[in-house]
């Protein structure tokens, strides 16, 4: 459990909030279009919360990883906990999905798919089999690329990860290519990795702002946010300033500022199964869209939406305790009996990666 004097517990309030936006646009999304209607939802600035998931993970990855950088045998020990984290839950949602919704795939593309590789699919570049997966495409590239940098010290392997980053970026304007994975990797988003390296980075070295402009920065992004103008989804051009910036603002000003007392449980308990919750939301509104014509939409709408919702909430939390733990403790066990470590070596400290202590 965290320290009562430690802001990283607001870490996973973020995750919770995050967690929660995605949620509620893609929920009222699918009300919309139940309704027959072709609106954008007007709750589409909470799509933000993919961008401050971004930024968590920037800070997360650097913040995490300060036993290894510059050491021996670091980038396999942090490929394996990437591993460990991210893979398992996304290839049994992965399966589910194409067993129940049954997309059009072949060989190259199902291959694709599980290994986070972007490829065209309708005209959409952005799109593996399960949809929801595009933002673990941009995840798993910023893990290949830190996982090459971490043989450095922290503030070294910083400066490398964000250097391949802008070149990848601008490599992909000035070379034109028609590289799907290229094009798809070399998107601005990837700038808000950076933001999120740079808050941890100045948090290593004690850098702490007054509560007062904490506040104003968590209220300025939110504003900025909210009166942002609707983007296309998932993704825009402009995104890492538009909506990237200032969920990098809130992030900084609930991180940065002195320690203080913060404890919503309920909100705590979300943001350990924020991973789960986003990948089984994806699930959900599909099932629901499935079955409304077969009986569903004798219900009101908005009435469906709520016990959708509150079901993948639900179920976010079950797969976090059911699914996510017992599988990264089994995984933990086997890797560090192949790489004669301890499973310690391969797992994130306490202070980010919450125990099941908090689940009982």
């Amino acid at each position: 459990m965290n320290s009562p004097n430690d802001n990283l517990f607001s870490i996973q309030i973020l995750r919770a909030v995050a967690a929660l936006s995605i949620c509620a646009v893609h929920f009222s999304g699918l009300s919309i279009a139940l309704n027959g209607h072709q609106n954008i939802s007007p709750l589409f600035p909470l799509a933000a919360g993919v961008d401050l998931f971004f930024v968590i993970s920037g800070f997360v990855m650097v913040y995490s990883s300060e036993p290894l950088f510059g050491k021996p045998g670091s980038a396999l020990a942090f490929i394996v906990r990437r591993f460990i984290r991210i893979v398992p839950l996304y290839w049994l949602t992965t399966t589910l999905w194409i067993l129940i919704q049954r997309p059009a795939f072949d060989a190259r593309t199902l291959l694709e798919s599980y290994f986070f590789i972007p490829f065209d699919a309708s005209g959409l570049t952005i799109a593996p089999l399960f949809g929801v997966g595009w933002t673990l495409n941009f995840e798993m590239f910023f893990y290949a690329i830190f996982s090459a940098a971490i043989v450095f010290r922290r503030d070294v392997a910083v400066v490398c990860v964000t250097v391949i980053l802008l070149f990848t970026l601008f490599a992909t304007r000035i070379s034109h290519t028609n590289i799907t994975a290229f094009v798809f990797w070399g998107d601005p988003i990837v700038l808000e990795f950076i933001y999120g390296m740079m808050i941890a980075v100045a948090y290593r070295r004690g850098l702490r702002i007054p509560a007062w402009l904490g506040g104003i920065l968590c209220v300025a992004g939110i504003i900025a946010i909210w009166h942002t103008m609707p983007f296309p989804p998932p993704m825009t051009k402009n995104r890492w300033l538009v909506t990237g910036a200032p969920a990098a603002m809130i992030f900084a000003g609930m991180i940065l500022q002195p320690p203080f007392e913060f404890r919503i449980r309920w909100l705590a308990v979300l943001g350990d199964a924020s991973y789960s919750i986003y990948l089984w939301q994806g699930m959900a509104i599909a099932t629901i869209a499935q079955l409304w014509p077969y009986g569903l939409n004798h219900i009101p709408v908005e009435d469906a939406m709520i016990v959708g919702l509150l079901a993948t909430l639900g179920l976010g939390i079950l797969s976090f305790r059911y699914i996510e733990i017992p599988a990264s403790k089994w995984l933990r066990n086997i890797a560090a009996s192949s790489l004669n470590a301890s499973p310690a070596v391969i797992s994130a400290p306490p202070e980010i990666v919450v125990t099941e202590s908090r689940m009982r």
